[in-house]
């Protein structure tokens, strides 16, 4: 079922098995795991309405709702040497407030974290380590699979080339020529990445037929069971404890007119989980601090992105050495799977192995390899920092609609990312120089050349992969949740999103935040049974 909270409000003398904080892609496949179980669930989105329009020549999104996006607003603060971060971007554009979360601005690159992502202690041993095992996750990542729209598929395979080769063949010659090009033992090998998109759009019209956004690919579902609700025009503005910040009570909750504030009312339940983006997530503990909820140390701290930079290096090939299969597929324009009408896909790039980012001590990354284009994308893991950050000033720093503390977010790379950087560079450059009868001319402004670089050159801080602001550690002074999902000092609050991630490797994270969202769903089921 699904209302305008302004003309049908919650029950307000009903209290719910579950409330959900959010219809992104966490929100609505757990409202989704709930389908057909009997327990009472209800699911709050902030937007009034699904609207297309386009209010600047940039934004990428396929739906708006301006009423309520302001609320996202902020402010912005970073190291600005050859890097590029502003509040617009990082906040307003990189996450929107509508039915479906980002999935409506979303191409759909889906990819696991690699087991080594789990486990970086020797970088950090309190930060860097996830209180979870990565065959722990499994079963949870081949489910999550099927929420990206490719159908049951083994997530462990994407470190086999037998999920892409067999897929690959229509192009003739092998999609892992590549790989023989490199010295052995290889330092860099190859990772396939799924793009729900896809490059049939003659079954699917991404724009009208919803493609894969998630409120008419799930959502549709959710609307139809008796047992879960969605209210739409529902602003969460604090989560409030009436024992001293053991347990939630209740959110306080408005709607919205004409971007003024609306009526007011509460939402009881007996577990509650914020699915709300990474900032937001932030944004809301922070701002429920007065009511007794106490997030600890952690809780706005160690924010992540995924540094890029659109061109990292250029290099010149030798064209016809290289097959046409190696060439799409590394290209980015790789063959489609025919496992449903969405057709995703797939496509290639050039990671470090395992041991070597463990034996240089930095960061994980992936190189994009553009042969027509003649330049390397690069995307890097950034380390957790206890000083980037997401705060609240209530005195001088106010959303425009509801006059709440808006975000403030800083964000800076530090000297272990900018070894990344260097280092990841260098190991693509030597691996592809020792196989100049392929590549030449390899060149990085990020090596020797210390000349000014173009916006494509610079490092962008952006937030379309914010991670870390209330992560998970089974230590409370290091981390906001326990391995659960749950915060450590309240028994019945929940995160679920980028937030909870301790590191964040060079994966896209909607996968995994899927993955996270469907184990704390098993887990909310089996402590309501």
């Amino acid at each position: 079922m699904i209302f305008d909270a302004s003309v049908k409000k919650p029950d307000p003398n009903k209290t719910y098995d579950i409330c959900i904080v959010g219809t992104g892609a966490t929100g609505l496949a757990m409202a989704n795991a709930f389908i057909a179980n009997k327990k009472s669930v209800v699911v709050l989105e902030s937007s009034i309405a699904n609207v297309r329009k386009s209010p600047r020549p940039d934004w990428h999104h396929r739906y708006d709702d301006d009423d309520v996006q302001p609320i996202y607003g902020g402010e912005m603060n970073t190291a600005a040497k050859d890097t590029i971060a502003n509040a617009w971007e990082f906040l307003l554009s990189s996450r929107i407030r509508c039915y479906g979360g980002t999935t409506n601005c979303w191409e759909g690159w889906t990819q696991p974290l690699s087991d080594l992502d789990f486990d970086r202690s020797g970088l950090d041993p309190n930060l860097c380590k996830w209180p979870i095992k990565p065959r722990e996750m499994d079963f949870y990542y081949n489910h999550a699979m099927a929420y990206c729209s490719v159908g049951l598929l083994d997530a462990t395979s994407y470190g086999k080339p037998g999920l892409w080769i067999d897929q690959a063949k229509r192009y003739g010659g092998t999609v892992i020529e590549l790989l023989s090009l490199l010295p052995g033992p290889a330092n860099l090998e190859s990772r396939a990445i799924l793009q729900i998109g896809g490059r049939d759009d003659s079954k699917r019209d991404p724009l009208t037929d919803g493609g894969w956004d998630f409120q008419w690919v799930w959502g549709r579902y959710v609307e139809k069971d008796p047992d879960v609700t969605i209210y739409r025009n529902a602003n969460v503005r604090r989560v409030v404890s009436k024992d001293g910040g053991k347990s939630v009570d209740h959110l306080e909750v408005s709607t919205t007119r004409n971007k003024r504030p609306g009526d007011n009312f509460t939402v009881k339940a007996k577990n509650f989980v914020l699915a709300a983006s990474c900032v937001e997530n932030a944004r809301l503990l922070l701002h429920s601090a007065g009511t007794g909820i106490d997030g600890g140390p952690a809780l706005g701290r160690y924010l992540m992105t995924h540094p890029l930079i659109k061109r990292a290096a250029t290099f010149k090939w030798v064209k016809g050495k290289i097959s046409d299969g190696v060439d799409h597929f590394y290209l980015g324009s790789g063959p489609t799977i025919a496992r449903t009408d969405i057709h995703p896909n797939v496509f290639a790039v050039l990671v470090p192995n395992p041991q070597e980012v463990q034996s240089r001590s930095y960061g994980n990354f992936r190189a994009w390899f553009g042969f027509e284009r003649e330049a390397v994308n690069f995307c890097c893991e950034q380390l957790p920092y206890a000083g980037n950050r997401v705060e609240i000033f209530p005195d001088r720093l106010k959303d425009p609609v509801f006059d709440d503390p808006a975000a403030s977010v800083t964000l800076s790379l530090q000297p272990k990312d900018w070894t990344t950087i260097a280092n990841g560079i260098d190991l693509v450059k030597r691996v592809m120089q020792d196989n100049n009868k392929y590549i030449t001319d390899f060149s990085s402004k990020y090596l020797n050349d210390k000349s000014p670089k173009t916006e494509d050159e610079m490092v962008l801080l952006t937030g379309q992969h914010a991670m870390g602001s209330t992560r998970m550690s089974d230590n409370p002074q290091y981390g906001v949740v326990n391995k659960d999902c749950r915060m450590h000092k309240v028994n019945n609050l929940y995160l679920a999103g980028g937030s909870v991630f301790p590191t964040g490797g060079w994966a896209n994270p909607t996968l995994t935040m899927i993955a996270l969202a469907l184990r704390l769903a098993e887990h909310l089921g089996a402590k309501l049974d």
